[in-house]
């Protein structure tokens, strides 16, 4: 057995990475899944997780052809990041397929959302929500797709009831596709992206604990294509919303209430 590839940023040791056996078959080493997570295993099979840099490269040494996508790295919360979510004519479209984000500013509001306490400001999200009202006065659409998984995570109950509900207000489009556990929607991916004029992509990376650690701006047209069907499938499924927060009345009321004392328009009213 002799190894393929390795992902180049993993550090030593063998994972993640894949190998061809003898006999020609290959094997996957990676970080082993929940079996929780995968329904149909069979008794002495296992699954592993792996990036998608992994058998993006070995298909590559394998065939001695180059498949990766027309690529451009961009590093989280760079200036190369804030232009890659500014710099669109027309139309921007987010697909979240994540059921928590781990993000250090979301640290202190979500304690506080779940000990039901008062909502804090915050003005780290001023310069997104001054981005949505500039696009949106100009003409330009902001859509977004969050595909939640049903019960909901106590990150998703704080993320519809506080975090949308500014977004929403500044200009952007949100809607909802929920799915029961066990279930994804059909034709849909599960990585998050960003679609933009429908001419380029920027795929996002998360770790399975929800940080965000890799960006690409893809130009590549097959790509593109297939991430604007993907958007189309979302939206034709998704709800608004404002009309999904309504199934679940104790968060609808705390936004209602909360906004109301800070002197703003209830959303959806």
């Amino acid at each position: 057995m002799f190894r393929l590839y390795k992902d180049q940023v993993s550090g030593g040791g063998g994972c993640p990475g894949m190998y061809v056996a003898e006999d020609g078959s290959f094997v996957v080493v990676g970080k082993q899944v929940p079996t929780t997570e995968i329904a149909d295993l069979l008794p002495g099979e296992a699954a592993v997780r792996v990036p998608e840099e992994v058998p993006l490269g070995a298909v590559e040494e394998y065939t001695g052809h180059r498949v990766r996508r027309d690529a451009t790295p961009i590093t989280p919360f760079s200036p190369a990041w804030d232009a890659m979510l500014a710099d669109f004519e027309h139309t921007a479209f987010r697909l979240e397929v994540l059921q928590h984000y781990a993000v250090g500013y979301e640290d202190s509001p979500l304690e506080r959302f779940l000990a039901g306490e008062p909502r804090p400001a915050a003005p780290v999200l001023d310069d997104w929500h001054a981005l949505v009202r500039t696009a949106t006065a100009a003409g330009k659409r902001m859509q977004r797709v969050h595909v939640v998984i049903e019960p909901l995570t106590p990150y998703l109950q704080y993320e519809l009831t506080w975090a949308y509900a500014d977004n929403i207000e500044a200009g952007e489009d949100i809607l909802v596709l929920p799915v029961s556990a066990g279930e994804w929607p059909a034709g849909l991916p599960r990585h998050d992206f960003w679609l933009y004029d429908s001419s380029r992509v920027g795929v996002l990376h998360y770790d399975p604990e929800g940080h965000l650690y890799r960006a690409e701006l893809v130009r590549d047209p097959a790509e593109v294509m297939r991430h604007a069907a993907w958007r189309d499938i979302a939206l034709h499924h998704a709800i608004p919303w404002d009309a999904y927060i309504d199934r679940f009345p104790g968060l609808r009321a705390r936004l209602t209430r909360e906004r109301e004392k800070a002197g703003h328009i209830p959303a959806g009213a």
